[in-house]
């Protein structure tokens, strides 16, 4: 009943009530989304308990009171990660899907800054590639704030999908990479362009290290990794004078740039 009375103030015609009221509700939806992960752990370990009794080589001790026992605690799990899953998954239709779209810019922000957490929270439910036409979108925002906001997502994404941030590599798990990958080779022309055209420092910023947490896939061609690394070089002429090296930090430097390049 609270989902639902948020989820009506969110479309209010009053932008601090969609505000306030949208990020209540994702408040809400994000806890449910931790209870999920929570609930199902204990769902597993009911099942393996009930396994392991029924497996017993002498049929004179199993245990069939505790099975039962179990199995009316399984069935109250899983009727209640049901309930959690309904409501998650209407949360998501009832509110996000109208929200993405607001007209007020720090409502579409704090959407995909949500989207982004229930993700890596969910990533069953939420990391679907249907979910990042969202980021496909928002990156043609006419907002800057919203562009850079959606970068910065991305590099989230990139970390945990990827990587993260000590550098130790994931597995390749291409169930994992796939929706991910498919999202970069559509959009990254218009990430390069930010780098490439865009005014902003910001967006420049964030795009460039959303490019370098990318980097290892090899999903971005060694021409465009060329394009932006010969971009230091420009305007040079309105400097009268550069920093020098020793021969030890040219070396040093340049083993640097191989290594991230």
């Amino acid at each position: 009943e609270l989902l639902i009375w948020l989820s009506k103030f969110s479309s209010s015609h009053i932008s601090a009530f969609r505000l306030t009221s949208a990020l209540a509700f994702y408040q809400i939806q994000t806890s449910i989304n931790q209870l999920i992960p929570k609930r199902k752990s204990k769902a597993e370990s009911l099942k393996k308990l009930i396994e392991n009794e029924k497996n017993k080589k002498d049929v004179k001790k199993i245990n069939n009171i505790a099975i039962n026992n179990w199995e009316d605690l399984l069935r109250a799990e899983l009727s209640y990660l049901n309930v959690l899953s309904t409501i998650s998954e209407d949360a998501m239709a009832s509110c996000f899907v109208n929200r993405i779209r607001d007209s007020d810019a720090l409502v579409r922000a704090e959407s995909i800054t949500f989207l982004t957490k229930w993700m890596k929270l969910l990533p069953s439910e939420y990391y679907q590639s249907s979910h990042f036409k969202y980021y496909g979108w928002l990156l043609r925002d006419a907002d800057t704030n919203v562009k850079a906001t959606v970068i910065s997502c991305l590099k989230d994404i990139s970390e945990f999908v990827v990587g993260n941030k000590s550098g130790k590599k994931k597995s390749k798990n291409n169930v994992l990479l796939t929706p991910f990958h498919n999202f970069v080779n559509e959009s990254l022309d218009q990430v390069l362009s930010f780098i490439y055209y865009e005014n902003d420092l910001e967006i420049k910023i964030e795009a460039l290290e959303f490019i370098y947490s990318i980097v290892d896939t090899k999903w971005v061609a060694s021409e465009d990794l060329l394009s932006i690394s010969s971009m230091m070089f420009t305007n040079m002429e309105k400097y009268a004078s550069l920093p020098t090296l020793s021969r030890s930090e040219e070396r040093r430097v340049g083993k640097e740039c191989r290594s991230r390049w």
